[in-house]
């Protein structure tokens, strides 16, 4: 099967993929709101910080967008700013990095007004931290927005960090369902307003996208974080999939049709990434989170790991993440590389196995979309 008979097929025209707006906007009607209560989150790990804001949620999410994605849906907050200064009054003293991110993105100014981002920005730099993180998707990005960013937080590193994903058309689309993808020249223009500002440009990259081999899932986050370095992103963020209650990736993995990420493929990733580049790579999300709304049954499904390598992995994530020195994380990689464990052996036996057989990227979209198209008819009839 080609694109063409593929898109025919399931009805794709431009940007809308449909059958995959449809399945997700239903999966997310289930979705219960954030309680009231819960304002805002708090997570450390050593002098990192990250605070979440109870915002009224993605529009983009709204829309039936992303596959994997979930930040929660809950309401405007009043005085969401005030909220914000409570949480830093818990943090740990020794914090000196602090994420910012909301239900979905700080930019947003249905979400958060400039009034109160200003606010947010003014407690932020009493605090005085050595940088500052602010998570928000890329269309929020402009001059105005930044330069009040720049007229507050002049002394303060300052990193703007963007889901990206993937760099492949295709894996956006029909993976993912990115409703807003920018092309790679506005990409370009974004990384470059961010530097004409002064700040840090963060691309988050994907690990285990759904609907591909696994030996196309570690090469889409290779291809894709030498293209953002070479288009000029000052550091990436590997996220590997945890399957979330309420999305398309915790449908299919319901219906066996999707299994959670082994930790192993971060670390083939990395190996398979230019060395030169490990100083600018963290790994997030890497099995080290909890469910934090309580208004939801099950827990985070992150990545998995063997019996005989799960401790191991958590302590080499953390160190790789606090070496700041590029020749240190690449001798802790090749250790780590080196380690035998049983999901490294199914890993290798997996991607063998693959090498054999090459399926087709749009013959196996057609087998998970002629699941998700029978779910969608049951549930209409």
């Amino acid at each position: 099967m080609n694109e063409d008979t593929f898109r025919k097929k399931y009805k794709v025209k431009g940007n809308v993929n449909t059958i995959l707006n449809e399945m997700i906007k239903g999966l997310r009607q289930k979705r219960p709101k954030v309680p009231s209560e819960l304002t805002y989150t708090i997570f450390e790990a050593g002098s990192f910080a990250q605070i979440w804001l109870q915002t009224k949620g993605c529009a983009y999410s709204k829309a039936g967008s992303c596959s994997c994605c979930d930040y929660w849906e809950g309401a405007t907050i009043v005085n969401i700013a005030d909220e914000f200064n409570k949480a830093l009054e818990e943090l740990s003293e020794n914090i000196e990095i602090l994420l910012i991110e909301t239900s979905g993105s700080v930019l947003d100014e249905s979400e958060i007004t400039m009034e109160e981002l200003k606010k947010i920005l003014e407690y932020s730099k009493k605090r005085k931290f050595s940088k500052i993180i602010i998570e928000t998707h890329i269309n929020t990005l402009n001059e105005k927005k930044l330069d009040l960013i720049k007229d507050i937080m002049d002394d303060t590193t300052v990193c703007i960090e963007v889901g990206i994903e993937s760099l492949d058309k295709q894996v956006l689309q029909y993976s993912l369902n990115k409703m807003s993808v920018v092309g790679l020249k506005k990409l370009k223009q974004y990384i470059n307003l961010v530097h004409e500002k002064g700040f840090k440009f963060i691309a988050n990259v994907m690990v285990g996208v759904p609907f591909l081999t696994l030996d196309n899932q570690i090469k889409d986050a290779v291809n894709s974080i030498h293209q953002l370095f070479d288009f000029g992103v000052d550091f990436v963020m590997l996220f590997p999939i945890n399957i979330k209650e309420y999305t398309l990736v915790y449908w299919l993995y319901q219906n066996n049709l999707f299994d959670p990420v082994y930790g192993q493929t971060i670390v083939e990733v990395l190996n398979q990434v230019s060395k030169e580049l490990l100083s600018r790579i963290d790994v997030v999300w890497y099995g080290n989170r909890k469910q934090e709304n309580p208004a939801y049954q099950q827990e985070l499904l992150g990545p998995y790991y063997c019996d005989e390598c799960n401790d191991r992995m958590m302590n080499f994530f953390q160190s790789f993440n606090q070496l700041i020195c590029n020749k240190d994380r690449v001798d802790l990689l090749e250790q780590c590389y080196q380690l035998p464990c049983q999901c490294k052996s199914e890993i290798r036996k997996k991607l063998s196995k693959e090498c054999v057989e090459e399926r087709d990227f749009y013959h196996m979209l057609d087998t998970y979309y002629e699941q998700i198209k029978k779910y969608s008819l049951m549930n209409i009839e």
